[in-house]
């Protein structure tokens, strides 16, 4: 839906702004702004629809991460 707000350690730290699931990847994926004290943590909880979900953060794009594909590599 949008603006769901994102926990750390109980502690709401930001909110996510978009999300949908990335078939290709076979995942649920979000984007959302984190405070910067906690930006490379990995253990987060969204609240969607009143219910809690673990999150991860992603070190990298979980498809085509070197962009070869998209380059016709």
């Amino acid at each position: 839906m949008a603006d769901e707000p994102v926990f750390f350690n109980d502690q709401v730290v930001g909110w996510v702004t978009s999300g949908a699931y990335g078939h290709c990847v076979q995942m649920s994926l979000a984007q959302a702004y984190v405070d910067s004290s906690v930006a490379t943590e990995d253990n987060f909880t969204v609240e969607i629809l009143g219910n809690m979900h673990p999150a991860s953060r992603l070190a990298e794009p979980p498809y085509d991460p070197s962009g070869s594909k998209m380059r016709g590599a």
